[in-house]
């Protein structure tokens, strides 16, 4: 789950398989319909392990699965709504865990069950660094005080 950053909503991951919704919308201040579901359904199997909004001025979040995708949602023109792209399919070998965006560079942190870490830089559309560990990588944190640095959670 990741609150949006105005604070006013709540988003949460689910399963992607049996066609089911993947993401929804828990809106905070509505008094009718409370929970809305993205209809966009990108990953094509197994949970949605982590979803996290990107920490720059566009508006936008990021979810990896254990189809080891990472997509990037960002809203619609009209702010109505949001549309996913998808980053990456092929970096990983096994489930992404975790993602993250770092703040200096439009940069998005990618860990995997597979001990890899990978930084995908959106400008280029290319993954700008991978490495390797000894064990798997459960969750990725940027650093807020050093933008170079970054935390990853191992198991």
């Amino acid at each position: 789950m990741a609150w949006h950053p105005y604070g006013d909503s709540l988003f949460a991951a689910y399963t992607a398989d049996g066609k089911d919704n993947q993401v929804s919308i828990i809106n905070l201040n509505a008094t009718k319909k409370r929970v809305t579901f993205l209809d966009e359904k990108p990953h094509v199997r197994g949970i949605v392990n982590s979803i996290i909004f990107m920490p720059w001025d566009d508006l936008c979040f990021a979810t990896g699965g254990s189809d080891h995708a990472v997509i990037m949602w960002s809203e619609k023109e009209g702010g109505i709504g949001w549309k996913p792209k998808t980053l990456h399919r092929n970096l990983h070998t096994s489930a992404v865990m975790g993602v993250a965006g770092m703040q200096q560079k439009n940069i998005v942190l990618s860990a995997g069950a597979d001990k890899r870490i990978v930084g995908y830089d959106l400008r280029f559309g290319r993954a700008d660094f991978k490495h390797q560990l000894d064990s798997k990588a459960m969750g990725v944190l940027p650093n807020p005080a050093d933008f170079n640095l970054f935390m990853v959670q191992t198991g």
